[in-house]
């Protein structure tokens, strides 16, 4: 019998399982309605992609699992982020043109800051799928908005790995910044783009 453990064990990793691996010592949310992440954000933002800044209106769009925020300037789209929302977690589902299969968990209910899990997965940019895997913990930080100041926040850190072609998985740090009763205010995917509110 136990030697069926290990490999029940192993079954459940390749299924993505994710459970809490840290416990938080910080600030308590029994429930998502606690933290409302889903809560609406300002409708201007300016949006860096590289080493562009471009200004962007925010288009918000809510159903009853599902965020939408749409980042257009002079008539279009450039990106999209779309995450899912449940009782238990608010998950990223695409963002600067990745999609991720399944939905990750930023958040998980009951959250107390400091909490840690892991994720398992498929991420696809255009047409080609990576195996991938991500380390994501939760923190405070004190994130500077432009009319409130300093302002408490949760962030959210997520240590993305990708397996692809070559020998070595390639790696990106995104991160996503939640204040109580305002929403997902900030995020940056990589360096390669991020989102702040303008005013």
């Amino acid at each position: 019998m136990t030697r069926a453990i290990p490999a029940v064990l192993a079954l459940l990793a390749l299924a993505g399982c994710t459970g809490k691996s840290a416990s938080g010592s910080g600030e308590e949310f029994a429930s998502i309605n606690d933290l409302k992440p889903d809560a609406l954000i300002p409708k201007t933002a300016n949006l860096k992609i590289g080493q562009v800044d471009v200004p962007v209106e925010v288009l918000q769009e809510a159903s009853a699992d599902q965020m939408v925020l749409t980042l257009e300037a002079h008539g279009q789209t450039f990106e999209k982020e779309v995450y899912r929302v449940t009782d238990a977690s608010f998950e990223l589902v695409e963002g600067a043109g990745e999609l991720y299969d399944k939905p990750m968990p930023i958040l998980k209910f009951p959250l107390a800051v400091g909490d840690a899990w892991t994720w398992s997965g498929t991420m696809s940019a255009g047409n080609e799928p990576h195996k991938a895997t991500a380390k994501v913990a939760t923190s405070e930080e004190p994130l500077l908005l432009p009319v409130e100041g300093s302002t408490p926040s949760v962030l959210v850190v997520v240590d993305l790995s990708m397996q692809g072609s070559g020998p070595t998985p390639a790696t990106r740090k995104l991160r996503f910044w939640f204040v109580k009763d305002k929403g997902l205010v900030k995020r940056q995917f990589g360096i390669a783009s991020s989102r702040e509110p303008s005013k």
